[in-house]
């Protein structure tokens, strides 16, 4: 019966305006091959800096161009239409999760703050936030 209801649930996500949205604007966001190539060059800048951020001996100034060059990619990639409408469409999607998941909560009893793990004021699960 739960996993039904689930089902339900997920068709029904995947029926609403937001997914759906938020599809277009991928797809749109794929076929526009100069963002995709930014996003691409992104990704992989991304992944190096991850790679060398670990290493004991850093290379400080290595480090300092990729970070400037991954700022100038995002630079350019927050102006073309096609990545803001993806990043939208996919937070507007992300945000009708979240609102599903507050009723489920609510539901069952477990209130969720506006954060996760936000301090609700109750005491008596709490790790310790010392308010």
């Amino acid at each position: 019966m739960i996993m039904d209801t689930a089902r339900m649930l997920g068709i029904e996500l995947s029926e609403s305006d937001e997914f759906k949205n938020m599809l277009n604007a991928q797809k749109s966001l794929t076929e526009d091959t100069a963002a995709s190539a930014m996003l691409n060059e992104y990704k992989l800048k991304q992944k190096r800096m991850m790679d060398l951020l670990p290493h004991e001996n850093l290379d400080r100034e290595q480090i300092s161009l990729l970070s400037a060059d991954i700022e100038r990619i995002q630079s350019i990639l927050m102006v073309n239409a096609s990545f803001t409408r993806a990043v939208e469409a996919q937070a507007a999607f992300q945000e009708l999760i979240r609102e599903v998941n507050k009723v489920i909560s609510s539901c069952i009893g477990i209130e969720m703050g506006a954060e996760p793990n936000a301090c609700s004021g109750a005491c008596d699960s709490c790790a310790g936030c010392k308010h």
